[in-house]
């Protein structure tokens, strides 16, 4: 096969209605899924059984990663309503699947806010902000976590979350 498959998200409900819909008159029907499993959009289970009442077999090699390090942004937690001017605390967990320093980062609206520079243990990691809200308005936070080292982080696309907050104007 020579093909560059997108790794952003596996859609493996997407993928088996695209294949059931190939597939033309006469011929013997087969799926051959080659996936990690682990479906992050779609209904997989609704679009096997639309399979299976077709008539189609659905076979499957599974891929697994190799063992390597991986860092994960897993929560972010800000209070939902500030008032203008509030102090509050934003509190961030990151997994890690070993000791490795990173950088926190916070932006509001595509502004830096907050850079924190920790040493991540292999474990779950709580790490608090002090932050301070701005005017009457909603706060759109972007939370990431970088790792200096690409190698210790397989999975770049869960190292960021978001959060929301309403900051309330005093008049």
């Amino acid at each position: 096969l020579r093909t560059t498959p997108q790794t952003g998200n596996t859609n493996l409900a997407a993928a088996i209605r695209l294949g059931l819909a190939m597939f033309p008159d006469g011929v013997a029907r087969r799926i051959v899924v080659f996936s990690d499993g682990q479906p992050t959009l779609g209904d997989a289970q609704g679009a096997a059984q639309l399979a299976q009442a077709a008539g189609v077999e659905i076979s499957y090699v599974p891929f697994t990663r190799p063992p390597a390090p991986e860092v994960q942004l897993r929560d972010v937690i800000v209070p939902s309503v500030l008032d203008e001017g509030q102090d509050f605390d934003m509190t961030v967990t990151i997994e890690s699947e070993q000791d490795t320093p990173a950088v926190v980062t916070v932006e509001v609206a595509g502004q830096p806010l907050a850079r924190r520079d920790v040493n991540l243990r292999a474990g779950v990691n709580n790490y608090t902000l002090n932050l301070r809200s701005g005017t009457n308005s909603l706060l759109d936070f972007d939370v990431s976590v970088e790792v200096p080292n690409e190698s210790d982080d397989v999975f770049y696309q869960n190292n960021q979350l978001g959060a929301f907050a309403r900051v309330e104007g005093t008049s």
